[in-house]
Parts: C-alpha cells; structure tokens; sequence
C-alpha cells in the first residue's frame, strides 16, 4: 500500500512524519513548495516527495490509486481539503485526516456516508486530539455501564477536552485559525435522538480538572456522529470544550452577541468572507510541544434518561499534538495491515473495535482511569 502524506511540510505533517517512518510505513510526502520538500527529504532520506498542490485535483489523481492511503493534514480543511478527499473517494484510496472543523466533519459524512456504505474503502475524519480521545473514552464509559449493570440503559454521553492545568491552552496557528473560521460555522449536533445544525458556544459545563473548575463551551464533534451509530439507546451526546481559561466567559458572551448579530441582513455572509483572510502566523512547534499548557486531561460521563451518573473516566497524557501524530500513525499503521472490521465513512471505534482502540490508546501512552463513583 502506498501512503501519501499531504501538508508533510506544516506543523502537523513534519510532527507526523517520522511516527509513521518509525512504524516502518513507506511514505510519500506531498506539499507544493519543492524547496521544502527537499529539505524534508534530507532530513528523512527514506522518503519519496512529490510536488502537488492540495487544489490541483488532475495532479493528485493522477498520483493516487485503488487501495492507496491518503493523510490529509493541509488546513482550513473547508477550503483546502475537499479535493484530496474527492480524489481519494473517486480512485478508490483509504483517507484519513486531521481536521478538526466541525463543517468539514458534517461534510464528509452528509457528501460520502450513503456513498460508501458498500464500499471497501476507509473514510475516516478528525483523527487527531479532535475528536479521537473523547469517542474512546465514551466509548469505554458505556462498557463499563453494561459491565457492571445489563439493565442500566445510557441515554446521555457529556465529554469535556481539557488540559492537565486547566489553563489556556497553547494552540498552533491552524487550530487558531480554525477556531476562529469555525464559529461562523454551523455544527451537527446530536439531542434528542436527531442530529440538528447549530453554533459553537452556545452552552457550558464545569468539571473538575484536578480540583479546580474548568468551564468548557459546547462544540459539535466526531462523537455526536459516531457514538448514536454505535449505540442506538444514547439519545444525547454533548462535546465540550475547555481551553479558555478565563476567556471562556468571553467566547459565552461573543456567542450570544453573535446570534443576535446573526439576524442582522448580511452580516452572517459578511464575517466568513473577511474570517477566510485570517492569518495568523506560524508558532515555532518546538514551544508548542513543551508547553505543559498542552498535556492532555478528558473527563467523560454517561447517564441514564432520569440524569443518574451511571459511570465515568479521565484520560491523561502528553501534549495534545503528540497525541494527535501517535495516534495518526498507530491509525496509519492499522489501516495498512488491513487490521479493521468495517468500511465506509467511520470512526477508528467502529473500524478496529474497542479491544484494539484501547491498545492503541495504551500504546501511545494514555492514562485511563475508569471512576464509577466520580462526582462532577
């Protein structure tokens, strides 16, 4: 199988990079600048490089073939990863990414799910610290629910991101810069047994992050699309995000501002044309990486229709970014050996199954603390 590293030359795809050459994966590297794709060939001597632009959707096909796996990690993903994706579905290719845009997440699935519904192939968005470790840990919170009660039913799954300090996070220029595109965007939500379209920030939940409180804002994820077609009792699943800091409280304020905003003619079309010119420039990723501000903490809970806590779990690590590059590569790595149980547009839980999801989360260093009893 060939595999094709596409953004090979941004924060993302040189973090990446060599987890995937550690795994002794055979890699293409793509990007459009061939001076820097000939520095990362010095760099990584074992690679091969190819100078293709993200939109040339002639030159990408022309490069990628039946059975091959394409890794997207070029952003904003809305405006730049649509063609390879395109280009993977129609020759055939698996694909996998990083994005974290909850647009572009609602657009894979709505564009391709009915599609490849038959299809060999692997289809699978948002691979990164959006949203992989919440789907596992509320995936391992329903287990233990069945585990230690058959009768008890999860109706409500709450998964909150945040940091072991519990402090601002230190975020890369393309996170940055998708945070800000994404809340003029509408994400799919899952209540009440309906998925539905609505804006980020609208709602908050406090946990405790080793006792002190954390106030996360809501955002629409990978959960809300895979949890429900995994487990068809849980009617509610809620994403919440908490790397403000004391800036969350703006972002609740800024959120209802802009639905009044919102009713203003115009003003909706107006701010997505001036947030596609937003640049914000490159961090060195050496002081991203180092950050403590980054480590990674999720508390995750499930619930019954009366709100009854039936179980819940952390999940601990290193910097979310070094999460987001081993658990790429363990997924990679997974899909070049063929080691999945199902196709189509998916999510790593139901492709390899929980067994072997919890392995990978083992294998690059997660901590999973189950707590039956846990208050929030």
């Amino acid at each position: 199988m060939n595999i094709y590293l596409l953004g090979a030359t941004g924060f993302t795809g040189h973090l990446l990079l060599p987890q995937l050459i550690k795994r002794d994966l055979k890699i293409t590297a793509i990007g459009r600048n061939k001076s820097k794709l000939n520095a990362l060939q010095v760099e990584f001597p074992m690679i091969d490089i190819a100078e293709v632009d993200a939109t040339d959707e002639a030159a990408l096909k022309a490069l990628i073939k039946s059975g091959d796996l394409l890794i997207s990690t070029v952003g904003p993903f809305m405006e730049l990863g649509q063609i390879p994706l395109k280009v993977a579905v129609d020759n055939g290719a698996h694909y996998m990414d990083s994005t974290g845009e909850p647009t572009f997440i609602n657009h894979i699935y709505e564009t391709y799910e009915n599609q490849l519904k038959d299809s060999e192939q692997l289809i699978m968005p948002a691979c990164g610290y959006d949203y992989i470790p919440g789907l596992f840990l509320a995936e391992k919170i329903i287990e233990e629910t069945k585990r230690k009660d058959k009768t008890s039913q999860v109706d409500t799954v709450n998964i909150a991101y945040s940091t072991l300090k519990g402090k601002i996070v230190s975020l890369s220029s393309g996170t940055l810069t998708s945070l800000i595109k994404a809340l003029y965007e509408e994400g799919t939500f899952y209540k009440n047994g309906r998925w539905y379209s609505d804006y980020l920030c609208n709602t908050s939940w406090k946990i405790n992050v080793n006792n002190k409180t954390v106030r996360c804002v809501s955002l629409a994820g990978l959960e809300g699309f895979e949890i429900p077609k995994n487990h068809k009792e849980v009617l509610n699943v809620n994403t919440y995000l908490g790397w403000f800091g004391p800036l969350t409280i703006v972002a609740l304020g800024f959120s209802k501002l802009q639905k009044v905003l919102f009713k203003i003619p115009g003003y909706l079309a107006l701010m997505r044309k001036l947030v596609k010119h937003v640049s914000i420039p490159r961090r060195k990723s050496e002081n991203i990486m180092k950050s403590k501000n980054s480590d990674v903490y999720l508390y995750a809970e499930a619930r019954d229709k009366n709100n009854v806590l039936l179980s819940s779990a952390t999940l601990e690590g290193h910097n979310m970014y070094q999460y987001t590059v081993d658990i790429m590569a363990w997924i990679a790595d997974r899909i070049t050996k063929g080691d999945y149980q199902q196709h189509g547009v998916i999510g790593p839980a139901r492709a390899f199954g929980l067994e072997d999801f919890t392995k990978g989360h083992q294998e690059v260093g997660m901590k999973l603390t189950l707590n039956s009893d846990r208050k929030q």
